[in-house]
């Protein structure tokens, strides 16, 4: 995994994605517009290395976060970051003020750390880009600002 021939590929993209976000930083390339001009930046791979990708530009660049900037610009990245942000933000301070081990603290611990693995895995994939890893992430999410809910209610009803 760390041999850097057996991943070249996937790193030669992540670089056209850098390459992108130069040439497009605030605003990106927008939505679906990978196969219309990305092709320009592997194009200049392709040149300086020799190296052959295995797959179309459509697919994107591998890394969530370098595909959202290739895609949105800077203020879209901001936006993604700001979900998760917050969501860390709202599950932190909720986790403050449950006891250990019971059924809130577990939901909550259980999002968070579901959520840090979409994070992980986001590095290596566009994995909030697959409808079926966007629906667990944000069914997580919602199940833990469920939780941060009836605890609003406990809390205040007391």
């Amino acid at each position: 995994g760390f041999i850097l021939k057996s991943n070249q590929d996937r790193i030669l993209m992540w670089k056209t994605g850098i390459s992108a976000i130069k040439d497009h930083f605030w605003l990106g390339i927008g939505y679906n517009n990978n196969s219309v001009v990305m092709p320009k930046y592997r194009k200049r791979i392709i040149e300086s290395t020799g190296h052959r990708f295995h797959n179309k530009e459509a697919i994107g660049v591998h890394n969530i976060y370098l595909q959202t900037w290739v895609n949105y610009g800077f203020f879209g990245m901001l936006g993604y970051i700001g979900i998760l942000g917050i969501f860390f933000l709202q599950t932190t301070r909720a986790l403050l003020r449950t006891n250990t081990f019971t059924f809130e603290n577990s939901i909550l611990w259980a999002g968070i750390s579901g959520v840090c693995g979409f994070i992980v895995a986001g590095l290596f994939e566009n994995n909030f880009r697959d409808g079926e890893v966007q629906a667990m992430l944000l069914i997580l999410m919602g199940l833990c600002f469920n939780q941060i809910q009836k605890l609003k209610g406990r809390i205040f009803k007391s």
